[in-house]
């Protein structure tokens, strides 16, 4: 067999892997209802440090007070969006609580990830935060948004493509503590989905990978008589 169609028997390969990996790669992302470890309806946890926090999240920024805390179903009067738990961000005007998390993704492949966010314990003040995903230090896309003073759950969502084997989702409470201290926002129900190739876009280059296989392949032959 010539290298040439050697080399093509392996991108082959490659291109028909794409309808499988790239979506797995997006599993590694986890626990976006935060249902693990969890505190039961109505229940309630601070979160000041990696202790408290949900499985495969990271805490972060300003984590004095209840600027970050663990909060279950029904708990200030608000249903959870997916599951029986959720964050809160911003209790007693303590802001600028961070929650991220770092899971695997494939280079040059788009993500989208969406979520829910809403207002709760309805006093008065502006709210903020800002979603990003980041590749260290670098920003690759993202969301910043006021919230409405609103008990409603409200979907988010944008897209990133990733430039390396890893990508980190962060979550930051960019409210004004003084002026937002009678009120606080609470997030749910996180996902992140990779974009998959559709079949017909496989199909179509597979095919293409083998007339030129078998063209390579004759000229092969020719070459050797």
């Amino acid at each position: 067999m010539s290298a040439s169609v050697r080399s093509l028997m392996v991108a082959a390969s490659a291109v028909a892997s794409l309808s499988f990996p790239l979506a797995s790669a997006a599993a590694a992302f986890q626990n976006g209802s935060f249902e693990s470890p969890g505190v039961g309806p109505n229940g309630f946890l601070a979160i000041n440090g990696p202790a408290q926090a949900p499985t495969g999240w990271d805490p972060g920024g300003n984590l004095s007070g209840v600027a970050l805390f663990y909060e279950g179903n029904g708990r200030f009067g608000t249903p959870s969006q997916d599951g029986i738990n959720m964050i809160g961000f911003g209790g007693s005007g303590a802001t600028g609580a961070s929650l991220s998390q770092t899971f695997d993704t494939v280079a040059s492949v788009s993500y989208t990830v969406s979520y829910y966010i809403t207002a709760q314990q309805l006093g008065n003040g502006p709210q903020s935060f800002m979603a990003e995903a980041l590749s260290g230090a670098v920003s690759l896309g993202g969301e910043s948004a006021s919230i409405p003073v609103k008990l409603e759950w409200v979907e988010h969502s944008f897209s990133f493509v990733a430039t390396g084997s890893s990508t980190t989702l962060r979550f930051t409470d960019t409210s004004n503590g003084s002026a937002a201290a009678s009120i606080n926002w609470a997030l749910d129900n996180v996902t992140v989905t990779g974009a998959v190739p559709e079949p017909g876009t496989v199909a179509l280059m597979l095919s293409g990978l083998a007339v030129c296989g078998v063209a390579a392949r004759r000229r092969g032959l020719a070459q050797g008589k």
